[in-house]
């Protein structure tokens, strides 16, 4: 059983067409393989195939009518289609990373306003108190990245659903592949100090838009790191020789 949780015969035939629909190898509406051709070609039974179609029907990825399996536009696509798109490559696409934190931002800043205007004492309390102490100049960086972890659980816990579910797909999908692949996404630490020095007051005053949009100004900033962080290695990737390329991949790996 693989970890998508499908039989292993099902899973091989998913994920050799949805990457290649991914990576646009199949356009909308192209012809996709009979079920017989995909049967033979990844060594598997025709039923395996057509469970495999049914999965990618789901997903948006696929269409099936008299005339065979057919793939669909992206743009018809469902939201899971995000979490494979971000996993298609050694490490996800800038300009689809940059789209994907853009959404999260705006939803981050929502509901910070959210809170600001209707949050209870304690809750705005306890986000004061990790602005004041992410604000201490003797905190070391170890410290500095947890208490904006701790600041971002306080809004992730909240009772938004979707922002949970958002912030654990980026987390699984994003966040963890990246740390992995070595590269410091944290922003300048005084930057990130002078925007919770300016959100810490307007959560003191309970002005919900001054706080959306500190919060909206820190995650654009942050984002814009990441997605030059992502470019920069991807540039470095294509300048080294294949093999060597290679080689560095392998090293990479987690033993």
């Amino acid at each position: 059983m693989a970890e998508s949780g499908l039989p292993g015969s099902v899973e091989r035939v998913v994920s050799s067409l949805r990457g290649d629909i991914l990576r646009r190898r199949y356009r909308a509406g192209d012809r996709l393989p009979s079920e017989r051709e995909l049967a033979e070609r990844l060594v598997v039974n025709r039923g395996a195939v057509r469970e495999a179609f049914r999965v990618l029907t789901q997903l948006g990825l696929v269409t099936v009518g008299p005339g065979g399996a057919r793939a669909a536009s992206l743009e018809d696509a469902s939201i899971d289609v995000l979490a494979h798109l971000l996993v298609l490559d050694d490490r996800p696409d800038p300009h689809l990373v940059d789209q994907v934190l853009e959404a999260h931002g705006v939803l981050t800043a929502g509901w910070i306003r959210v809170l600001i205007d209707r949050g209870s004492n304690e809750e705005i309390d306890a986000c004061r108190a990790v602005l004041h102490r992410l604000c201490d100049p003797i905190a070391s960086e170890s410290d500095h990245a947890k208490q904006i972890e701790e600041l971002v659980q306080i809004v992730g816990n909240s009772t938004n659903l979707v922002l949970r579910l958002m912030r654990r797909g980026l987390r699984v999908h994003f966040w963890d592949r990246l740390l992995v692949a070595g590269l410091d996404l944290r922003p300048p630490r005084q930057m990130i100090v002078d925007l919770a020095r300016q959100l810490d007051g307007a959560l003191a005053d309970r002005d919900g838009a001054r706080g959306s949009e500190l919060t909206y100004t820190m995650m654009k900033l942050h984002r814009e790191r990441i997605v030059e962080a992502l470019r920069a290695a991807n540039d470095a990737s294509a300048n080294i020789p294949r093999p060597l390329a290679t080689a560095r991949a392998r090293e990479d790996l987690p033993r």
